[in-house]
């Protein structure tokens, strides 16, 4: 009955934290176009500046998730560089004035972010998908 019970909760926990990593990937290809049509269609960035506000934090509840289930504590750190990644991204842009080419890298960031959470995505798929056979 406890093993049960460890298991059930577990698997609700991965789910919870696959639907939270798919949901954090796609709002991630969202807010890259956001930046895309505020530089190439309306030259208004409001959409880019406000739409992260509803995604930043899933990396640290990804992060928070990952002590409560074996199966994604692989997972754990990478849950922490994306948040760290998305500071930095705010560091970008806050001293853009005072650091000349600190811009540039707000590019970079974004690449990477894209990479590291389709990488942790299917990571966390496998794993689950692993832990059911």
């Amino acid at each position: 009955m406890k093993h049960e019970l460890r298991s059930d909760r577990n698997r609700i926990i991965s789910f919870i934290f696959v639907s939270l990593v798919i949901l954090f990937f796609i709002s991630i290809i969202i807010q890259i176009f956001f930046a895309g049509m505020g530089l190439f269609v309306q030259g208004n960035w409001g959409y880019h500046t406000n739409f992260i506000h509803f995604f930043e934090f899933i990396p640290l509840i990804l992060f928070v998730l990952s002590f409560f289930s074996k199966t994604l504590k692989t997972l754990r750190w990478q849950c922490l560089a994306l948040y760290f990644m998305i500071v930095l991204q705010y560091i970008t842009i806050v001293f853009s004035g005072s650091i000349p080419y600190l811009p540039a890298f707000h590019l970079v960031i974004a690449s990477l972010l894209f990479w590291r959470s389709l990488v942790t995505a299917s990571t966390a798929v496998k794993l689950v998908k692993m832990k059911k056979n």
